[in-house]
């Protein structure tokens, strides 16, 4: 269970601050002021304050400490690890966290594994499968990215479909990940029913036990990447709304390019996240939640408009996408007769 909390933290962290960086960067937003950082003078924005060590890591922490309350509902405290005005960091937090509750009892393990097979059969995987195998899938995909890359996806900043598909693909690691980048809607349901009801106690087995607790935990951070994801992917729409041109009609392959280059240097990260993806991921489809939303906010036009970009612009981008989403990639070889 590490693997799941490790992650989802990770990854409501790094979602949660690229919004409040995207703003303090871009707009000198007040909720996330820029500081002068104590860094060595080698800043990434040309003296602007965020420095390549303290100033960057100030930014980070100032996104994070937005949404603290996020992380307190979940049960982490994040100050202890982070540090905050009224408390210094703690430098034995994760050791605390990772301490183990009580064990279970019988009746309590026969409601982990049902609540467990409860989030398989509403998610489409099961968690325990997704850690067993995680780690080393994502070591194995750093292997076979490096071994597929050419000088010629080096010099386009792209990866090739072989690298796509070991992340991406038809394995629990590509099926858990596209979960979070397209249906944070559809699982975020699934993470919050597990982390209201699962027992916070330990079932301890090889080679590391079950803590309620943690997947509690990380169960309850995965369920907000929801309304996340979609908050972003508005402002994204937004922003595609000004840059995109006023019809479909008018998306044309002669003017990709232009578009490309335009969109993705508006306010939004998002939107600037959709066109700068390598071109093997571009076009990546809008998750579930932020399509409802934007038909709700009349968008809708903007909506159409990006599928006309997508499937003109961005063709092998789409190609990659539906074969990741059909399963029809190459899944997994197993070392067998």
């Amino acid at each position: 269970m590490l693997f799941s909390r490790v992650l989802s933290i990770a990854s409501a962290a790094v979602g949660q601050s690229s919004q409040a960086m995207a703003e303090g960067i871009m707009r000198g937003n007040s909720n996330n002021e820029r500081r002068a950082a104590p860094g060595d003078g080698d800043d990434l924005w040309n003296d602007d304050g965020f420095g390549d060590d303290d100033g960057f890591g100030d930014m980070i922490m100032g996104g994070l400490q937005m949404f603290s309350d996020d992380f307190s509902e979940c049960g982490i405290d994040l100050a202890q690890f982070i540090g905050d005005d009224d408390q210094e960091q703690d430098p034995m937090a994760i050791l605390n966290e990772m301490k183990m509750s009580p064990a279970c009892t019988d009746e309590q393990k026969s409601s982990m594994r049902k609540e467990l097979l409860s989030f398989q059969q509403c998610s489409g995987y099961e968690l325990m499968e997704l850690d067993e195998v995680a780690l080393t899938a994502v070591l194995g995909a750093v292997m076979k990215c490096a071994n597929s890359l050419s000088l010629a996806d080096i010099a386009m900043m792209d990866i090739s479909t072989q690298c796509a598909e070991a992340f991406l693909g038809n394995h629990p690691l590509g099926k858990a990940l596209r979960d979070v980048l397209l249906r944070p809607g559809e699982t975020g349901d699934c993470f919050l029913e597990l982390s209201h009801n699962l027992p916070t106690c330990t079932v301890d087995l090889w080679p590391y036990p079950i803590d309620g607790k943690t997947i509690q935990a990380a169960a309850c951070l995965s369920s907000k990447l929801d309304q996340l994801v979609n908050e972003q992917c508005i402002e994204g729409l937004q922003s595609l709304d000004a840059c995109l041109p006023a019809t479909s009609d008018e998306i044309t392959s002669v003017s990709c390019d232009s578009y490309t280059e335009e969109c993705a240097n508006t306010e939004s990260m998002y939107a600037t996240v959709l066109m700068m993806m390598p071109p093997h991921l571009r076009g990546m489809p809008l998750p579930d939640t932020c399509t409802s939303t934007a038909l709700a906010q009349n968008l809708g036009s903007v909506v159409e408009r990006y599928e006309t970009f997508r499937s003109v612009c961005a063709k092998t981008g789409v190609a990659t996408w539906t074969s990741l989403e059909s399963n029809s990639g190459s899944s997994l070889e197993t070392f067998e007769d």
